[in-house]
């Protein structure tokens, strides 16, 4: 990540950092070196402060992370909703969550919009309850947002719907 910062803003991160050490004087001698490297232009020393900093999720993605919960949303819903559920177990209708290795932005963000109170329908209340799947869900979802864009995006599923979906998910193509 490259990071380019002008004097002045500079000048104010340095300052906060300073003020970060009077807070915490466990951290102080470390803060204040950043500090200090900041106010000398020393970029090489203080560009690791930035290497914490994830760069911003794309429209596109934050688009298919709302899509994907709010379908998962649906299906709960439409499953409890559900008078007879057929062969269909609760456990199929949940969201199986992200991969934390190779889906880390997506599992980020639905973890930041659990701590908001988003899609608890599909998510719960708590951010660390939201799932890593353990494997790349991306190309399922896809298929499975196919599926529910075919149905014309129903808010309340019926049974069939339902298994179109969950079909949609298991088979590819």
């Amino acid at each position: 990540m490259t990071i380019k910062m002008t004097d002045v803003e500079r000048l104010i991160l340095s300052n906060q950092y300073e003020i970060m050490a009077l807070l915490d004087p466990q951290q102080s001698e470390g803060l204040n070196r950043i500090a200090e490297n900041l106010r000398r232009g020393h970029e090489p020393l203080y560009r690791t402060v930035f290497q914490q900093i994830q760069p911003v999720l794309a429209e596109r993605d934050t688009t298919f992370v709302h899509e994907i919960l709010a379908l998962h949303g649906r299906l709960s819903y439409s499953y409890d909703a559900l008078p007879d559920k057929g062969d269909i177990e609760k456990h199929s209708v949940r969201w199986p969550g992200f991969d934390g290795n190779n889906e880390t932005e997506f599992l980020s963000y639905t973890r930041a919009q659990c701590a908001e109170g988003n899609f608890r329908d599909a998510l719960g209340s708590n951010p660390l309850e939201v799932r890593n799947s353990h494997m790349t869900m991306t190309p399922i979802y896809l298929r499975m947002l196919a599926a529910w864009h075919q149905l014309g995006e129903p808010a309340q599923m019926d049974l069939a719907q339902i298994k179109q979906i969950l079909d949609a998910k298991r088979h590819p193509g």
